[in-house]
């Protein structure tokens, strides 16, 4: 008895190790900024298709960056990409995963070409900002009202649009529930994620075929000694059901990244005015570039509804 006792501790234990470990690479490969995220972008499901065939409806325009600095809540040098044009309307535009500021300003040429102010940040532990980890947009939602302050010294009460794609819109989503000045007009979300938790389960599941526990969990665990949040918390479903500010929501039907029914439970979510497009057909982030035309169409149709004064 004693000895099967003895094994059975000697097994839990090994186990406890192999997932702790795991966890921990899971948070290094992931969360920790400065990592390879190769192995997540060869994954077939996560890959973006974009070729000349779709872009070609795309201005390519030269244009000229400004460069912007804060300091964030807690210490870290925040920068961004700025494109001024107009001083009363401005897009705060968030980009994605591993991206950066340029990266989402590639994406903004319909904003660019109504003549919108642009400011591009390089969210924390990205880009040529600060930071160890990688928020996911739950810490990121801190720094983009930073960055709403700052434009509103800045400039005579300009009116703002948050818009985001992937990460960032989730981003965008989770800084909808906190109290917002009211000239931040309305938000525009393209292919967001309900919460870090939910997405991160989806991946482990279909990428390698494993439960959220224990791997995760202990992932989860690290993130939080690490990173200072979990991934429970880093909800946008419970950020837009505090929400007071119009929402756009934007998906592909056959995104395979952050599967399309994330778009219906975040719409349901939502205590605000809101809308969405389902883009037929599209995959992750995909919208713009399959049908560049109805996207920009649906995208200024809500727009204009809310930056009336």
């Amino acid at each position: 008895m004693r000895k099967a006792v003895k094994i059975t501790a000697a097994v839990l234990c090994v186990l406890m190790i192999l997932s702790l470990g795991a966890g921990y690479a899971v948070y290094y490969t992931v969360i920790s900024a400065g990592s390879s995220k190769d192995i997540l972008f060869e994954a077939e499901q996560n890959r973006m298709d974009i070729t000349e065939d779709n872009t070609d409806e795309l201005d390519t325009v030269e244009v000229e960056y400004e460069e912007r600095e804060i300091v964030s809540h807690d210490g870290l040098k925040l920068h961004s990409w700025m494109i001024p044009q107009s001083r009363d309307v401005f897009v705060i535009a968030v980009h994605g995963y591993t991206d950066n500021g340029k990266v989402a300003g590639m994406l903004c040429g319909g904003f660019y070409a109504r003549g919108y102010s642009l400011l591009l940040p390089d969210l924390r532990g990205q880009g040529e900002s600060e930071g160890d980890y990688i928020g996911f947009g739950w810490d990121d939602r801190l720094d983009i009202l930073s960055w709403i302050d700052w434009l509103n010294k800045e400039y005579d009460d300009p009116r703002i649009v948050l818009y985001g794609v992937s990460m960032g819109a989730s981003c965008v989503l989770m800084t909808s529930g906190e109290k917002l000045p009211s000239n931040v007009k309305c938000i525009i979300s393209d292919s967001a994620y309900t919460s870090v938790r939910d997405e991160f389960a989806y991946e482990a599941r279909t990428l390698m075929h494993l439960p959220y526990f224990p791997v995760l969990s202990a992932a989860d665990m690290f993130t939080r000694v690490f990173a200072g949040y979990s991934f429970e918390e880093a909800d946008a479903c419970r950020q837009v059901a505090e929400s007071s500010t119009p929402t756009l929501f934007i998906h592909g039907t056959e995104d395979t990244f952050v599967p399309f029914d994330n778009m219906q439970k975040l719409y349901d979510a939502c205590s605000a005015k809101k809308a969405y497009y389902a883009a037929e057909g599209s995959s992750h982030c995909m919208a713009q570039f399959d049908n560049f035309e109805r996207y920009w169409t649906e995208v200024f149709d809500f727009m204009d509804r809310y930056l009336q004064r």
